[in-house]
C-alpha cells in the first residue's frame, strides 16, 4: 500500500490526537481519584455519604 505524504500526516496526526485524549483522560481520572481519596485531600468526605460511591470512583457507574 503506497500512501502520499498527505495520508500519512494525517494519520500521523490521528495517532497523535488519540495518543493525546488517553493521556488527559487518564490525568484526569488520576486527579479525580485524588481529589476524593480521603487520606490525601480535605475533599473526600463529600462522597462519604453518597450511595455508589466506591462504583463512581472505580469508573463502573
Amino acid at each position: 500500500m503506497d500512501l502520499s505524504k498527505k495520508e500519512l500526516g494525517y494519520q500521523l496526526c490521528c495517532c497523535l490526537a488519540a495518543a493525546a485524549i488517553l493521556i488527559l483522560a487518564g490525568d484526569v481520572k488520576y486527579s479525580w481519584e485524588r481529589l476524593f481519596d480521603p487520606e490525601i485531600s480535605d475533599y473526600g468526605y463529600l462522597l462519604q455519604n453518597v450511595q455508589g460511591q466506591k462504583n463512581f470512583l472505580n469508573g463502573m457507574s
